[in-house]
């Protein structure tokens, strides 16, 4: 089911599945699901302040956390996300 996501979910959940990544990777990997260019995502952001927290950006982030950490993240959960922090905060421990 890998067809509508981008390719770095294929090459990367050998390494991430169900482990923890530092932060720095955590934010390029949301740089990658919300199409921005590198670097953009430092942690504080607003979503909609970034202008590409959409519906794909959001089945992409839900597939980010179930292939890179097996964790599976419940749309509701999402929908009282205001920033990049509340993104973070639900990976729990596995992001640091």
């Amino acid at each position: 089911m890998y067809f509508a996501f981008p390719m770095f979910l294929c090459r990367m959940n050998y390494y991430f599945r169900g482990k923890h990544m530092n932060q720095k990777t955590f934010f390029q990997n949301l740089d990658e699901v919300m199409e921005l260019p590198a670097g953009t995502i430092q942690g504080n952001e607003e979503l909609v302040a970034l202008g590409k927290w959409d519906s794909m950006a959001i089945l992409n982030f839900i597939a980010l956390a179930d292939e890179q950490f097996g964790i599976a993240v419940e749309p509701e959960a999402l929908g009282t996300c205001v920033t990049v922090a509340d993104l973070t905060g639900l990976m729990g421990d596995k992001v640091h």
